[in-house]
C-alpha cells in the first residue's frame, strides 16, 4: 500500500493472498495492475514510463482507494470489540 498512499501506480503479481481483499479493492477501481509473468510486468512498467497522464491517474486511483478504506481496522476493532464484550 505504500506506492498507492503516495499515488504511485501499483504493480502486483497473482500471489496476493495476505493481502487479496486489497488487490480486489484496488482492481475494482481501476486502481492497479495485476502481472502474471515477466513480459506483462515489462509491458506494465513501459507503459506507464511512456504515459504520464496514465500514470498519474492509475496512481490518484490508487490513492483514492487507501483513503476510502482508512480507518477500517479501528472500525473493525470496535466491532469485534463489541462482540467480545462480556455481558452482565
Amino acid at each position: 500500500m505504500e506506492p498507492a498512499i503516495l499515488a504511485v501506480p501499483v504493480l502486483f503479481g497473482p500471489y496476493n493472498f495476505s493481502f487479496k481483499e486489497t488487490v480486489d479493492d484496488l482492481l475494482a477501481a481501476h486502481a492497479g495492475t495485476l502481472v502474471r509473468d515477466a513480459a506483462e510486468l515489462t509491458a506494465a512498467v513501459v507503459a506507464l514510463a511512456l504515459d504520464r497522464d496514465a500514470r498519474r491517474e492509475l496512481g490518484r486511483r490508487a490513492q483514492q482507494v487507501v483513503v476510502t478504506h482508512q480507518g477500517a481496522t479501528a472500525r473493525n476493532y470496535a466491532l469485534l470489540e463489541e462482540l467480545l464484550r462480556v455481558r452482565p
